[in-house]
């Protein structure tokens, strides 16, 4: 039994954690005697940060040895945030203890916030090993709730019973309110059964729930078997997902075994799903084999050889970027070839500026230089912005070269303002109305 002299006397200790112990001790101890004069005692502690824990305690304590009058003085207590706080601890000690008076008391109380609240509580204890008495008590709620509350229900139930969140969710109604239960749904099944969950996927309304539900579940089928993922995806037409949710499922296909992503490939209608099977395979053959990639791009024309190309030359420039420039210069597809020339310049240029400066300037005038020596001048900007502005003075195209200053000072003005304004100042390379307006 507590000592009330003793539990005055722990009032009087200095606030903070030498006294918190004591008091959740006492707290709880005392609510097993005699809750009323607990809560009494409590409520002298004059830190709310102290009492709310210590009337909580109580609270939960008063559950176990007399819940309804637990719960009727929860009913009662006027702040509103300690209310539902207060009401939830004794419902969930009540429904641990005897779980079938709690919900017939729950279901007893009168109409109100306080009666769906407990209702929605209990459904929550039950959810584990009673979903449909779970939901079964959600019915009891009034009908213009019940779709909100079987909602939060299904998130819950997916962690206790995928499939069975998954058929709630399918017979509510269509509202973008269902876009969390659906992805804690699609999250469950893509820990657990990747195929069934994309069998449920397909059967939710065209949203874009559905499609994040679709892309959470094929990216983790990529994971696992990305080749079956590949097979089934290129043939389930999902619209704009496909080439998204492709993306991935070929990376990790490529990284695993990119020759079989291109034998797949050439089976492939040529179009956008062909080209971009190809171009990741031919991406992660060139890290290891830039040889035999660049020597497989001979045989491809159209887009799938420009895309490849590309993403040839974003894995080789990493190993070896000249060897990479050398072999572009043979590339017959200018388009394509411009592509590369541009990466290089950005990638190479920020890794080796010297180097790439000095494979610039061999190259021959014209539109294709250009765009590489602007994205040159791009990534030096920050570690050497008046060499940057010197190689974008370079560019010949007046048009190009003078929108390409413009952004490059104004970017400049960002991050040293000074030095900016008295380049922009001293270059004849922009018009005074220019200089006024990027001076301002």
């Amino acid at each position: 039994m507590i000592s009330p002299g003793a539990a005055a006397a722990v009032l009087t200790l200095p606030p903070g954690g030498i006294r918190d112990t004591p008091l959740q001790h006492i707290a709880s101890a005392w609510a097993k005697a005699d809750p009323q004069a607990a809560l009494a005692w409590a409520a002298l502690i004059p830190e709310r940060r102290s009492r709310d824990p210590a009337v909580e305690k109580i609270a939960y304590q008063w559950a176990a040895t007399d819940p309804i009058a637990a719960f009727a003085w929860a009913v009662q207590t006027p702040d509103q945030n300690r209310h539902h706080i207060l009401l939830i601890e004794i419902l969930d000690r009540w429904m641990r203890r005897d779980p079938a008076a709690a919900q017939a008391h729950v279901l007893a109380l009168p109409p109100g916030a306080d009666r769906e609240h407990a209702i929605e509580r209990v459904a929550d204890n039950l959810v584990e090993h009673d979903s449909a008495g779970a939901q079964s008590l959600i019915q009891q709620l009034p009908p213009e709730h019940q779709a909100d509350a079987l909602r939060r229900l299904a998130s819950r139930l997916a962690t206790y019973d995928t499939p069975g969140a998954a058929a709630l969710i399918l017979a509510l109604p269509s509202s973008p309110a269902n876009s969390m239960p659906i992805h804690d749904i699609a999250e469950m099944w893509a820990r657990t059964d990747v195929a069934k969950g994309v069998e449920w996927a397909l059967q939710l309304p065209a949203s874009e729930s559905r499609v994040r539900a679709l892309n959470i579940l094929t990216e983790k089928w990529g994971e696992t078997d990305p080749r079956a993922a590949a097979y089934w995806l290129e043939k389930a037409n999902l619209g704009p997902l496909t080439s998204f949710a492709m993306e991935s499922i070929l990376t990790r296909w490529s990284e695993n075994d990119a020759p079989a992503v291109l034998a797949w490939a050439t089976q492939l209608p040529a179009g956008e799903m062909q080209t971009l099977a190809i171009s990741r395979a031919l991406g992660t053959l060139a890290g290891t084999d830039p040889q035999n990639a660049a020597r497989y791009l001979e045989k491809l024309t159209g887009d799938a050889r420009g895309s490849a190309a590309v993403h040839i030359a974003l894995a080789w420039e990493k190993s070896d970027p000249a060897a990479t420039a050398r072999w572009a210069v043979t590339l017959p597809d200018e388009s394509a070839r411009e592509s590369v020339y541009v990466n290089l310049a950005g990638h190479w240029g920020e890794r080796d500026p010297a180097a790439a400066g000095l494979w610039l300037k061999t190259l021959p005038a014209g539109a294709v230089r250009d765009r590489a020596v602007g994205e040159y001048a791009s990534v030096n900007l920050s570690s050497d912005p008046e060499n940057a502005m010197n190689w974008a003075s370079a560019i010949a195209d007046a048009d190009k070269r003078r929108r390409s200053l413009e952004r490059l000072a104004d970017h400049w003005r960002g991050f040293d303002p000074a030095a900016a304004a008295k380049w922009i100042s001293a270059t004849p390379l922009l018009n005074p109305e220019t200089k006024a307006r990027l001076l301002k």
